[in-house]
């Protein structure tokens, strides 16, 4: 710029020439700093010099140095040089004025271009580059949790290129799969997954494995008396499937066995599953007893006034019944038939040390004594005298004794 006159002429390095009062040099370069000098002319045609100098500094080179790509959540680094001051601009309104600016932990948000803008005095230059971020991976655990002990745990991880398992009871894998066999109650609890994608970010996820234990199963079976009905009782689970002796099968928790056989003696398993689908078994015994067979041993038949032998055997316990109110206990009572209401049907219930019974039967007869009557004739005349002696009985005899006063006998 000058003034002082009405014409104007200025000369300068580089040939550099201008008619212009103020003139102006676009796109300054360095070989432009110099001494420039304006000849100015007044309106009487005198003419005077004045000499400036211009100072052309060289531009900032700013140049940024990032650690793009970087894994979403970790440390984005923004390294500046090239400049005295500085200052950052970015996506999400980032701005910064050290030299050196950082994200930490950095997001999605921060993708795109950056630009540092390096001041020397007033020069100022800028630089630009694109930040990349990457997602994490998002891991994924599938598992057939809940299983049952014993059964095996299948494992299994997606959402990346490597992947590092840890887990209950020292488990440890670097495998995508994996399988622990014959699983015990100490493999049950968290498993962690730690997945590391094509671009080198890291993520973990944890699912929860369940191992359920088998049902608790309790089952018991009888000792009854054969024909009658054997229980078998059974707990620890929501379904139940028993087999035993003969092809026997039931699905009912507590079957029957009605009328049992001699042959429903033996071992008797149930299958027992639980609400978690574990199973279980459990053995019963069931004893079937033989029913005892007793028979009634008599004297029968008995003429009045003898003694009634009532006898049994094979028995623990003899409970006897009969006519006239007859009771005993008595493994061989005896009545006196003083009367014919000692005749009758005699009724034996016993037990045997099972307490299994039987029942058996007698009739018992009493017999009245005959009454003879004899007769004889004729009884009077001369010696040798031939006399016919003859008995009748009531009821009919079978057999008559004689015995005469001279000690004659005969049958």
């Amino acid at each position: 710029t000058s003034n002082g006159g009405t014409g104007y002429a200025w000369t300068g390095p580089l040939a550099y020439v201008s008619g212009l009062q103020n003139p102006t040099i676009a796109n300054a370069q360095l070989n432009m700093s110099g001494n420039y000098t304006v000849t100015v002319t007044s309106a009487q045609g005198c003419t005077n010099t004045a000499v400036t100098t211009v100072s052309v500094y060289a531009l900032p080179s700013p140049t940024i140095v990032t650690n793009s790509p970087v894994c979403d959540g970790g440390q984005l680094t923004l390294n500046g040089t090239g400049g005295a001051t500085y200052q950052w601009n970015g996506p999400n309104s980032f701005s910064d004025s050290n030299q050196n600016a950082s994200i930490n932990p950095v997001t999605m948000a921060a993708n795109g271009t950056y630009t540092l803008i390096a001041s020397v005095g007033t020069c100022t230059a800028s630089a630009t580059t694109v930040v990349v971020i990457n997602p994490l991976p998002v891991p994924n655990i599938i598992s057939n949790s809940p299983v049952c002990i014993g059964a095996d745990i299948l494992l299994g991880a997606s959402g990346g290129t490597a992947f590092a398992w840890a887990g209950p009871n020292s488990f440890a894998s670097a495998n995508q799969t994996e399988t622990i066999t014959a699983s015990v109650m100490a493999n049950a609890g968290t498993y962690t997954v730690t997945v590391t994608d094509v671009n080198g970010c890291i993520n973990s996820t944890t699912g929860n494995v369940i191992v359920n234990p088998q049902p608790i199963v309790a089952a018991t079976g009888t000792a009854v008396c054969e024909n009658a009905n054997a229980q078998l009782t059974s707990s620890g689970g929501t379904s139940y499937s028993w087999t035993g002796p003969g092809g026997y099968s039931s699905p009912v928790q507590n079957p029957v066995i009605f009328n049992a056989p001699l042959t429903a003696t033996g071992q008797y398993t149930v299958f027992v599953t639980d609400i978690n689908t574990c199973t279980n078994t459990a053995v019963a015994n069931v004893t079937i007893n033989p029913a005892i067979t007793p028979t009634i041993i008599t004297n029968s038949p008995l003429c009045i006034n003898d003694v009634l032998n009532l006898s049994a055997a094979g028995a623990a316990t003899y409970t006897w019944s009969g006519p006239a109110g007859f009771a005993s206990s008595s493994a061989a009572p005896t009545i006196v038939a003083n009367s014919f209401a000692v005749a009758g049907m005699y009724q034996l219930i016993s037990f045997d040390i099972n307490g299994c019974p039987g029942a058996d039967t007698a009739n018992v007869i009493v017999n009245p004594n005959p009454v003879p009557q004899i007769t004889s004739g004729p009884n009077i005349g001369c010696a040798p005298l031939c006399t016919t002696f003859t008995i009748q009985s009531t009821p009919t005899a079978s057999m008559a004794y004689w015995t005469f006063g001279n000690g004659e006998s005969v049958n």
